[in-house]
């Protein structure tokens, strides 16, 4: 009876030592996305991760082959991952932007008309793109993130729309719900 015991209490312990040890999927997201925005040599992309099973998506865009094998690299690389899929697009001279959820909290330290008056600039340098449908793009200032959302042609109008915004003077972060048609 005690030989049984033991192999029970041996079974419980190694059964809860590797229900201790695994890793969450928000867990992984969490420290892939870590490794990534730390990498100075992925500064000017903007990956999604997300995951599922302890395989790991990233989406999104990068400005070079180097960059995508770099940010599958670190994904693959991090500890309770099993695959990687990749879903980037390469696009050269990607523009760094932060992406959030629309659930974010937006804590501001800028006025609403501070807001407004870099929606306006926003709008206007849109609109002055010729490679942009500025029609087709809403701006809207939530906080110290402003949020581009709207219908583009391609990839190339949604990295250039999102570039535009970033370099408006007065914007520190952009939400990118781009979507493309």
């Amino acid at each position: 009876m005690s030989k049984k015991f033991s192999s029970l209490l041996l079974a419980l312990a190694v059964a809860l030592l590797s229900a201790a040890c695994a890793e969450s999927d928000a867990s992984i997201v969490n420290k892939v996305r870590t490794k990534i925005t730390s990498d100075r040599d992925l500064g000017a992309s903007h990956i999604e991760v997300a995951s599922a099973g302890h395989v790991v998506t990233l989406t999104g865009t990068v400005e070079s082959e180097a960059s995508r094998a770099k940010a599958l690299k670190l994904a693959r690389e991090t500890e309770g991952v099993r695959d990687v899929t990749d879903q980037l697009t390469v696009v050269a001279g990607a523009v760094a932007v932060v992406s959030t959820t629309p659930e974010a909290e937006t804590a501001s330290s800028t006025t609403p008309a501070a807001n407004d008056a870099i929606v306006n600039a926003v709008k206007a340098r849109l609109a002055a793109d010729k490679k942009i449908a500025a029609d087709q793009i809403q701006v809207e200032a939530q906080g110290d993130i402003l949020i581009l959302t709207g219908t583009v042609h391609s990839a190339e109008e949604k990295h250039q729309a999102l570039k535009v915004a970033l370099e408006t003077a007065g914007v520190q972060r952009v939400e990118d719900r781009l979507t493309i048609s």
